[in-house]
């Protein structure tokens, strides 16, 4: 019985022996395949961190260009309102302006026939223009 009970205990030593070689590589492989899969994902993170810096940098490139146009199209529209005022200033004060520089003309043809030898008589504020060298 001794006899049997050490040939169990042996065969049971060597069974755990066994179990503890197999448990063994299982352990260095999954150490292996973890170590595999770690490299890969630093691999990978390294990647994206690369592709995350290069758009970041395009990103501030394109908010700096955004700023300029910004700039740009307020001045743009600065220089347009000043332009509108100029253009309102015009289309309201129009007939009076028409109306001066008509009298401007008048007067200075006014002023040329003087100048050239034509008696001038002032009517109300109406200047008629008669040649005294006769008509030319």
């Amino acid at each position: 019985m001794l006899d049997t009970l050490k040939h169990d205990v042996e065969n049971d030593m060597t069974a755990a022996k066994l179990e503890e070689k197999m448990a063994q590589k299982d352990y260095e492989k999954l150490l292996s395949d973890a170590s595999e899969t770690r490299e890969g994902e630093v691999t990978t993170i390294a990647r994206h961190e690369r592709i995350k810096a290069f758009a970041e940098e395009d990103g501030l490139g394109l908010q700096g260009e955004r700023n300029e146009e910004k700039a740009r199209l307020a001045a743009t529209q600065k220089i347009a309102a000043g332009l509108h005022k100029q253009c309102d200033w015009l289309v309201k004060n129009y007939l009076l302006v028409r109306d001066s520089r008509r009298q401007e003309i008048e007067q200075l043809l006014a002023g040329k026939a003087v100048l050239n030898g034509a008696d001038v008589s002032l009517l109300q504020g109406h200047v008629e223009v008669r040649s005294l060298r006769g008509s030319r």
